[in-house]
């Protein structure tokens, strides 16, 4: 099923559509889609989203090509929390799971930010029934999602099998 790009005032998400969507949609349409949902948008968070939209992009469409499964994953960007105004850069559901991702677009993370990523994944799981089966999966991935994104600084295609591999 596809998804188009967030159309509605309600709509909690910048975002959302499936990976083969994703990954084949002009950067530059995704970012629009991201400018008209949130306001006073500022020329540093457009700068980042040209920097990281292409590269995880890229990522997704080599999933695309890997994965069989992956037409059926979903990925969400600028998702807005139930009940707050937080919103993690990128959720992926992938496989059963809830990736959130928090780029940062340092090579090392400080504290704060895996605690930051760690608050939208508790958040997360007590607001939606199906990210509850994903508590341990969750704990795990932290780190490995940081390295996923420390990885995108130094590399121009990091190894997108071991990143998905379930």
């Amino acid at each position: 099923m596809v998804i188009k790009p967030n159309d509605t005032a309600r709509a909690r998400y910048g975002w959302q559509s499936n990976f083969p969507t994703f990954s084949e949609t002009e950067t530059e349409v995704v970012r629009i889609s991201l400018e008209k949902f949130l306001a006073d948008v500022s020329e540093s968070q457009v700068f980042a989203w040209d920097e990281s939209i292409p590269k995880l992009q890229h990522e997704v469409g080599e999933v695309v090509i890997l994965d069989d499964l992956a037409a059926t994953y979903t990925a969400i960007l600028e998702y807005e929390l139930p009940l707050e105004s937080r919103r993690p850069d990128v959720v992926l559901l992938v496989s059963g799971a809830v990736v959130v991702l928090e780029l940062k677009g340092k090579t090392e993370p400080e504290q704060a930010d895996l605690d930051q990523a760690a608050a939208y994944a508790r958040d997360l799981r007590c607001c939606h029934r199906h990210c509850l089966q994903s508590r341990k999966w969750f704990r795990h991935q932290l780190r490995r999602l940081w390295l996923w994104n420390s990885r995108w600084k130094n590399q121009s295609n990091p190894c997108v099998k071991s990143r998905y591999r379930m």
